[in-house]
């Protein structure tokens, strides 16, 4: 029989095996010792995997020897790997050495007894035996080898074309996408054979990360374990990553040996999984993803296998596109029918000729009040006014005839309760394959707000100009594409054209304007104007009967999508007389400004006075030149106090006297003859009384005279000139006021200079009484602190005693930590200083007589200084001691040399604070420190000096030789008396020596105390 007829039979077992021994045997004997499982060929059995999903299939297993098989059930011994042909050569070869060795030993046993002379016979029979044992095995592994092949490959061409077939009937067959791949999934596995299928898309992250969507068969919890990505990296190099990296089927042949499934084979292994393939899921030319397959054998993908996967992947990303158009079809009707129905337009399909509506939405159903049965198979004419169905028929219908289209024609829809609705129609025609029209698709548009709007903006119109009239505001607009200017009616009331004649353009409006502000207006740049931003402009405009108008020009822009500026819009408003106002308000407000400035010039003398009056004169009446002069008594001489600059500049007549006869001068003595304000506009005219110029004096253009009266005398003449407009009241107004005011504070002048003197007098007296009553207040007050310190003291010394004594007994202890050692010797040298600043300041309040007595100088200087350390440190300033190594001992008044030190030290630091506060310190090497007083010793010719040198704002010549005097303070008043200095001197003459100090402003002082010293036989040093 040929083998080709071999295959096209149907497969049937050659061996059948019903017990576990026998079973043992035929796997031993093929070569299954490494393979734990059998194919059991039954129908189809439900099972379960690891996560409990249901799947169908036509094979199990089972591990070998574990004696589960039942004895009824037919397996086949057909193994899931072909063995190679040495292991069967060498197992069969111990077979038949067996077979040979007890049947020729058994045989000869038993029938040589029966027939001994049969040897021969026996031997051959045996021999046979023996040749065809040989022969029978290695004929069945020649020819059932190939067999067992052949037959595997149709079983599983098979399995494969009915997983195609099921699959399709799945694509046909399922609408939702997911219930889609779940059931291609399961099928995949029941059918074809596989461990797991499972479907992955991929995502357009970051990571290009593959999203499982579907699995069906041992999963375990495999796609949760793993991390797979479609990038070009190492979990980007696995059947999955490369499919939909490249397009094409990417396979992991052995996952124990293949490289690039590192990353996820042992929990591939796991879960049985010995081979893997994936297959790409093509969209429209577009890898959406992968159709992912795992076998439990190596090497499972042929030629024929593999092209019926991909044939399959491609059938699954075709019914995955086809669902998703399906749904985005659905979707679209959906949205369609959504907005037709929901649309804010009324709809309506046509039949045309009749006008019979088919088809309407329900916006035309609820505007015209008609249910939707009642509108459609009738007429549209029926649901317009009646006195629109000429319109309809002369004008609408016959357009839409020839062209097709209705544009916005306004008519009126009458709704089923009677009330009028404007509507604008839109219709657009619907033609058949000759071109005739056979439907027409009609939208109305509800337009009554629109009209109502429209009224109401005509409304609005009219008020605005009745409005820009009564306020006198003109608008205006500029389109910045074309320059075209529009202008309101009012604006050319403002500028005083006639609408009929000009035409607003942009060059022409420049024409009108002001040489001077035409810049204004050119330097706008278009590019730089902002949004929500009001810009506001003054102009001068000429207008064509020649009056000059002040025009206040607000505009703001006006942006496109691009934010690009595309159009002006502004007001114009006439401010001529505001800014005449203002103008007026701002010299009434600079006059009184001058008439207080003046009244405040009482240490002025009166030349400054005139020469400030005189100038403030001429600023406010626009003038160029001026002069003051008063009046004798008998009102004949004028006496000039005071000319402009301008005068002396320009004039080269010389001034050989300040005084001038009023009865020989010219116009300018107009105003005293007159006894009024003369203003002559047009010097260049004749009068009776002009006297001329000399040659050489400034040219006179216009003059303004103002006489100043006192009673009923001129005491005063002011005159300005050549203003470059005309002298008007105003400028009178502004003049006469400034001279009286100037007249009335020379008039105080007078008066205070004597009260000034005698006001000094009684302020030096009661300056006097009050350093006494401070230096009464002071005393008072010492001795207060002298007898409250001496109380506070004790008050402080006894709870120092208690803590200093406490202190000591803790540090008896024995076990007392080092640290806490530490903070008890702490304890005790701040104890130990309190009582000592207490004992100083007792000391130093203690009220006694006055007694000279042998002292050890630095001691005193240490004790001094304890009380005031504090202040000194919370001020950042630092106390340098420079003493003499040796003590140095003189005879004095502890308590009085002690107030002698305390008034250097205290005077000293509030210098330092003064400089750093006000920053004057000198940044000399000397005086680098911030804050530093330095207080040394020196003994020279049996005499100590100590001198105290600070880095304070120091003092000039003038101060040095005031600063002993009684009641001088250079200090703030309240912060000194000017008595501790002028003590302190009295103090050291008293002790036989001398106090002195140097100093420059900006570097500091050094006070230096002389006193002789005290010898060892009781006597003292000559001073």
């Amino acid at each position: 029989m040929e083998v080709t007829n071999l295959l096209n039979r149907p497969f049937k077992p050659l061996f059948v095996i019903s017990s576990d021994s026998n079973a043992f045997f035929f796997d031993w004997l093929i070569g299954k010792g490494d393979d734990k499982r059998y194919i059991i060929d039954t129908q189809p059995v439900t099972t379960s995997n690891n996560d409990g999903v249901s799947m169908s299939d036509k094979k199990t297993s089972m591990d070998r020897g574990s004696g589960n098989v039942s004895g009824s059930l037919m397996y086949s011994i057909i193994s899931n790997r072909t063995p190679k042909t040495a292991v069967y050569s060498i197992r069969l070869l111990i077979i038949i050495c067996v077979v040979i060795f007890l049947g020729e030993s058994e045989l000869m046993f038993f029938l040589h007894p029966l027939f001994p002379s049969m040897d021969p016979l026996v031997e051959g029979i045996l021999d046979a035996v023996v040749l065809i044992t040989l022969v029978t095995p290695i004929l069945y592994v020649l020819y059932h080898k190939p067999l067992i092949k052949n037959v595997n490959a149709y079983n599983k061409t098979s399995r494969i074309l009915n997983m195609l077939r099921d699959c399709n009937q799945s694509l046909v067959r399922v609408n939702n996408e997911q219930e889609m791949l779940n059931e291609l999934c399961r099928i995949i596995v029941s059918y074809g054979g596989y461990r797991l299928a499972w479907i992955g898309l991929k995502e357009q992250d970051q990571a290009k990360s593959v999203r499982p969507v579907a699995y069906h068969g041992q999963e375990g919890g495999y796609l949760e374990s793993i991390d797979i990505t479609w990038a070009d990296m190492e979990k980007g190099h696995g059947p999955t990553g490369k499919a939909i990296r490249t397009g094409k089927p990417s396979f992991a042949m052995d996952i124990m040996t293949d490289p690039d499934f590192a990353p996820w084979r042992e929990e591939a292994l796991k879960r049985g999984y010995f081979s893997s393939g994936a297959f790409p899921l093509v969209c429209k030319g577009n890898v959406i993803g992968a159709l992912n397959v795992f076998s439990e054998d190596r090497y499972p993908f042929d030629e024929s296998e593999i092209q019926l996967l991909t044939e399959l992947a491609g059938d699954v990303a075709f019914g995955i596109e086809s669902l998703r158009v399906q749904k985005e079809l659905e979707r679209s009707e959906a949205k369609y029918t959504d907005l037709y129905e929901n649309a804010p337009d009324m709809f309506a399909l046509l039949e045309f000729g009749t006008g019979i509506v088919l088809l309407c939405n329900e916006k035309l159903v609820t505007a015209s009040g008609y249910a939707r049965d009642e509108i459609i198979g009738h007429s549209i004419f029926e649901l317009y006014c009646p006195d629109c169905h000429e319109k309809i028929r002369n004008e609408v219908l016959p357009d839409f005839r020839k062209t097709g289209i209705i544009s916005d024609a306004e008519l009126l829809l009458q709704r089923k309760d009677g009330s009028l609705i404007d509507v604008s129609l839109n219709a657009t025609a619907v033609r058949d394959e000759n071109g005739d029209i056979i439907f027409s698709i009609s939208i109305l548009r509800d337009i009554t707000e629109r009209k109502r709007a429209e009224q109401q903006l005509r409304k609005s119109e009219t008020m605005l100009r009745i409005s820009q009239e009564i306020a006198h505001i003109g608008s205006w607009e500029l389109d910045l594409s074309n320059q075209n200017v529009h202008w309101s009616d009012e604006t050319y009331k403002i500028l005083g054209l006639d609408k009929e004649r000009f035409e607003p353009t942009f060059e022409k409006f420049m024409s009108i304007v002001h040489p001077d502000d035409r810049e204004k207006i050119s330097c706008i740049a278009i590019e730089s104007l902002q949004k929500d931003r009001i810009y506001t402009m003054e102009l001068r405009v000429t207008r064509p009967d020649g009056v000059d108008r002040v025009i206040e020009n607000r505009f703001y822009a006006e942006f496109d999508k691009s934010d690009r500026p595309v159009r002006l819009v502004g007001t114009n408003l006439d401010i001529t007389e505001r800014k005449l106002a203002r103008e007026m308000i701002l010299l009434n407000s600079k006059r009184f400004e001058t008439l207080l400035d003046i009244s405040q010039m009482s240490d002025a003398t009166l030349k400054n006075i005139a020469d400030f009056t005189l100038e403030k004169g001429i600023e406010l009446t626009k003038s160029e030149i001026g002069f003051l002069g008063l009046i004798d008594e008998g009102e004949s001489v004028l006496t000039t106090i005071s000319y402009s600059p301008m005068v002396m500049k320009k004039c080269e007549v010389e001034v050989a006297t300040l005084d001038f006869a009023v009865s020989g001068s010219g116009l300018w003595a107009e105003s005293i003859r007159e006894r009024k304000p003369v203003i002559i506009n047009d010097y260049s005219k004749s009068h009776p009384n002009k006297k001329g110029v000399p040659e050489g004096h400034i040219k006179l253009v216009r003059i303004l005279a103002v006489p100043i009266f006192e009673g009923e005398n001129v005491v005063a003449l002011g005159i300005v000139g050549n203003k470059r407009i005309n002298y008007n009241q105003t400028d009178v107004l502004q003049l006469k006021s400034l001279l009286s005011g100037m007249w009335q504070i020379m008039q105080k002048k007078k008066y205070q200079q004597s009260l000034r003197e005698s006001n000094e007098k009684l302020i030096k007296t009661i300056n006097k009484l009050k350093n006494m009553q401070a230096m009464v207040i002071r005393s008072e007050k010492l001795a207060s602190l002298g007898s409250i310190s001496a109380g506070v003291a004790h008050e402080i010394k006894n709870p120092l005693n208690i803590i200093s004594a406490n202190v000591q007994l803790i540090m008896t202890d024995d076990n007392l930590s080092t640290q806490a050692r530490k903070s008890c010797n702490a304890i005790l040298k701040q104890v130990h200083r309190t009582a000592k600043i207490t004992d100083n300041l007792r000391d130093f309040a203690r009220e006694r007589k006055p007694e000279m007595i042998r002292l050890e100088i630095h001691e005193l200087i240490n004790k001094t200084i304890a009380l005031v350390e504090y202040e000194m440190n919370v001020g950042n300033i630092v106390t340098d001691r420079k003493f003499r190594p040796d003590p140095i001992y003189i005879k004095a008044d502890p308590d009085q040399l002690a107030q002698v030190f305390l008034n250097l030290i205290n005077n000293a630091c509030d210098s330092i604070t003064e400089s750093r506060d006000s920053g004057a310190n000198d940044a000399s090497e000397e005086n680098s420190s911030d804050g530093r007083l330095t207080i040394g010793t020196v003994v020279e010719d049996d005499n100590v000096r100590i001198y105290f040198k600070d880095t304070g704002t120091g003092m000039t010549e003038d101060i040095i030789k005031k600063i002993f005097d009684p009641f001088y303070t250079t200090k703030a008043e309240g912060k000194g008396t000017g008595l501790g200095l002028s003590i302190s001197y009295g103090i050291i003459e008293n002790h036989g020596g001398r106090i002195s100090v140097k100093s420059e402003a900006g570097k500091g002082a050094v006070f230096t105390v002389t006193l002789p010293l005290y010898h060892d036989d009781g006597s003292v040093a000559d001073g």
